[in-house]
């Protein structure tokens, strides 16, 4: 897989909806079952990067990071800049739980959503899509980081910890 919308829509992911318009509109219409989302752009060029995070503060933390750190974490000429799990074997969480955890966070609110922290720190962070895909509960996230690193060398930019 290219990791490019396309493929991600050949490979079963379901959505593609802007950040935005899940701020609008809500996220009834995401599953409530485990499964994987990710966050992509729409193009691959180097973003504006803010120099503070409007993410949420949890647990009294600023999620800002140092802009040197973000142009770091960046991995050119990609559009997905972060895979996300929903459930498993340690979590009961849906992807419409996860997802509206990481909007809400992303529009500053106290959420427990530190993966991806980095997306809220890009200028156009609004713009991007958000898809997701229901897995089997057999089946976790992990195979598509490993697929992803395995072809970029890193992981996607937004992804810090696994």
């Amino acid at each position: 897989m290219d990791f490019t919308v396309e493929s991600l829509k050949q490979n079963g992911f379901l959505g593609f909806i802007s950040i935005a318009d899940l701020w609008n509109q809500g996220c009834d219409f995401i599953p409530q079952k485990q499964g994987i989302y990710v966050i992509i752009r729409k193009s691959t060029y180097l973003p504006e990067f803010l120099p503070n995070s409007v993410g949420g503060w949890f647990k009294n933390e600023d999620p800002t990071v140092d802009v040197e750190f973000l142009k770091q974490n960046w991995v050119e000429d990609v559009n997905l800049l972060y895979i996300g799990k929903a459930g498993g074997p340690t979590s009961e969480r849906t992807l419409r739980d996860r997802i509206e955890q990481f909007i809400m966070f992303g529009r500053g609110k106290r959420v427990a959503h530190k993966g991806g922290k980095l997306i809220w720190q890009l200028k156009n962070h609004s713009e991007l899509l958000v898809a997701f895909k229901p897995l089997p509960d057999n089946e976790t996230p992990e195979f598509l980081i490993r697929e992803f690193e395995a072809m970029y060398g890193k992981k996607p930019f937004a992804n810090l910890h696994k």
